[in-house]
């Protein structure tokens, strides 16, 4: 059995851990559709973007406020923000924005969840 995965579930509880797994799914799809951005119609990347904000921010609201806060120095209260802006339409949403976060500040968040899970 994964040790570092158990630590999760001990600490967070099983719904944090599926909730990781997900996010790192979800953080794959995102490099994917970073890659292939420039390739489509400017409205399709927008709604790519919109997406992958959607996505990973539902995965970490599902692994908990308690996860999101313990990892707040790899920006994931602001992923789960992003989340909110874009589902509630709070603000105008400013896609350049998600693809400068996906480029420059996911890979940290990937990076930690990856070691928790001990992956």
């Amino acid at each position: 059995m994964n040790q570092a995965r158990d630590r999760i579930v001990a600490t967070y509880g099983e719904k944090t851990a599926a909730a990781m797994v997900d996010f790192l799914d979800h953080a794959q799809q995102a490099t994917w559709a970073l890659s292939e951005r420039t390739h489509v119609d400017p409205i399709a990347a927008e709604m790519m973007a919109e997406s992958i904000a959607l996505r990973l921010g539902e995965s970490l609201y599902r692994a908990g406020r308690q996860f999101v806060d313990d990892n707040k120095d790899v920006a994931l209260p602001q992923i789960v923000a992003t989340r909110n802006v874009v589902a509630h339409g709070y603000d105008s949403v400013d896609h350049q924005l998600i693809w400068d976060a996906i480029e420059n500040d996911l890979p940290a968040a990937v990076q930690r969840v990856q070691e928790l899970l001990g992956r």
